[in-house]
């Protein structure tokens, strides 16, 4: 990603990964991105697939690369409070529910990508798979550098999860 112009969010550790890949990080807002692909202000962005679909960049980008960098879980919150509040039958009932959801979610996003990149490459987008060994060990000194803002805990929870 050397010397690459990558927009990206307005969010520290975004722009201190891409530093670390080599990319030149250009935080916006979303809204300013497809204007800014158009004009060459940025060489590309980092989006989900339903991200990219949604926004049409596909209309103004050439290339797709599958890096996998990021995933963004989509939680399912609730006060301890109120949670221990409820019958064992409604706690129960609520895991099973959040279970299934989480199952659905992603199921649908395995779909709304398959379909996503049959859209890319109709509209002459070229896909590639780059080696991710890279993106990995950039993640892991970004981890590093920020770790004394993270409960450690939590941090190797997140890592961990698959």
């Amino acid at each position: 990603m050397k010397g690459l112009k990558i927009r990206t969010m307005e969010n520290p550790i975004h722009i201190a990964y891409f530093k670390k890949l080599g990319a030149v990080p250009q935080p916006m807002a979303f809204g300013e991105l497809y204007p800014a692909l158009e004009k060459k202000v940025v060489d590309g962005q980092e989006n989900p697939i339903g991200a990219i679909v949604s926004g049409r960049f596909y209309e103004v980008q050439k290339y797709t690369s599958l890096t996998g960098h990021v995933y963004s879980g989509v939680p399912v919150l609730m006060s301890l409070k109120r949670f221990n509040s409820l019958s064992k039958a409604q706690q129960d009932a609520l895991q099973r529910a959040a279970q299934e959801a989480a199952e659905f979610e992603r199921s649908q996003l395995a779909n709304q990508d398959k379909e996503g990149l049959e859209l890319l490459r109709k509209s002459g987008v070229a896909i590639t798979t780059p080696d991710r060994t890279s993106f990995a060990a950039a993640a892991e000194s970004i981890r590093a550098s920020f770790a004394d803002k993270t409960d450690p805990e939590l941090l190797r929870r997140i890592v961990d999860t698959k």
